[in-house]
């Protein structure tokens, strides 16, 4: 029977008198197997035999030599604390214990560079610039905010680090391919902060008050110890080589390689 084709006390009738089930319960759910011969599923096959040879290969195993099984083993075991550590192409150095070992072995540089489009430099990564910008925005708001600048600099600072948008030519390509990326450069340009040109300009040593004019002598060194507090958030926040640091990274064997 059809609920649909019911009308009035017809409908009455069928939920009082329960010809049709309304409602369905079930006391325990259970998987049912679809077969009763697991021999396949015990033998454990390897789906992709390429696979497990080039990790064989890149972990050195074709170089061992298993020429038999021991009867027994002892073990010797001494322990020391690490004091220095080499990756593959540098030299020794001292090891810093305040910092795992894995970020000394993996971290990498951020691309702060930006790229070279025509007359602009375009941010590689633009959350990551959008991210310091913001946050010197807001140190900046929080200086005047307790008294400390004559004036509001924000509006300064994005005019002489500002997002841009990429111009549609060969070289912008790779941004204008992708919607979701130009969409975020439209939206943010002309309205945020290029930060990773700022901050390049704080760790090179530059004058980040050039061509801003600043109205009271007594700014400058509020200015410049916020470019101080920005780059120690920096540091806190990303942890990054120095320029001239070797990289542990072995392309070939897809590890990184250290020495300890």
């Amino acid at each position: 029977m059809d609920l649909k084709t019911f009308q009035g006390d017809q409908l009455v009738k069928v939920l009082t008198q329960s010809p049709i089930p309304t409602i369905k319960g079930w006391n325990r759910l259970e998987g049912r197997p679809r077969t009763d011969d697991f021999d396949q599923t015990l033998r454990a096959e390897v789906r992709d035999p390429l696979w497990m040879l080039t990790r064989q290969w890149q972990l050195g195993e074709f170089l061992g030599n298993d020429a038999g099984s021991p009867a027994f083993a002892k073990v010797k075991v001494a322990t020391t604390r690490l004091d220095r550590y080499q990756v593959k192409d540098g030299a020794p150095q001292a090891y810093d214990e305040t910092m795992p070992l894995e970020a000394h072995v993996e971290r990498e540089r951020l691309p702060l560079e930006g790229q070279p489009v025509g007359t602009q430099r375009i941010p590689t990564h633009l959350s990551l610039s959008l991210q310091i910008g913001r946050h010197w925005l807001r140190l900046l708001d929080k200086a005047r905010t307790a008294g400390q600048l004559s004036r509001d600099y924000k509006q300064d600072f994005k005019d002489i680090y500002p997002v841009e948008l990429p111009p549609r030519d060969a070289q912008s390509s790779d941004i204008y391919a992708h919607q979701e990326v130009w969409q975020i450069f439209a939206a943010t340009a002309g309205r945020s902060m290029d930060g990773s040109s700022l901050y390049r300009t704080i760790r090179d040593g530059n004058d980040i008050l050039e061509g801003i004019t600043v109205d009271n002598h007594d700014d400058v060194p509020v200015i410049r110890d916020i470019a101080q507090q920005l780059v120690q958030w920096f540091r806190r926040l990303y942890n990054e080589p120095e320029l001239n640091e070797a990289s542990a990274w072995a392309p070939s064997y897809l590890e990184y390689q250290f020495t300890c």
